[in-house]
């Protein structure tokens, strides 16, 4: 398979360029990790491949309207509440 046919492959099936394909991969593994572990923001930047904070929080505010901190302040006081 050549690279002009897994280019057109993956926008056929995804919509979605391999560059926006990979990022959507990296910020959902992100926004589970901020819902599912303890670990801090900076580790999961890390552990899902970015280098700059401000490029994560930029990146994961305009997918989920939210930056990395406040994202992870709404989930959890909602999920002690219903405790």
């Amino acid at each position: 398979m050549t690279k002009m046919q897994l280019y057109r492959k993956l926008v056929a099936l995804t919509k979605l360029s391999p560059n926006e394909f990979v990022w959507e991969i990296r910020l959902k593994r992100a926004e589970q990790l901020l819902r599912n572990t303890e670990a801090n923001i900076a580790e999961i930047m890390v552990q899902v491949g970015f280098n700059s904070r401000n490029h994560f929080a930029k990146c994961f505010k305009d997918k989920y309207l939210f930056s990395p901190l406040e994202y992870k302040k709404r989930f959890c006081s909602s999920a002690s509440e219903g405790l």
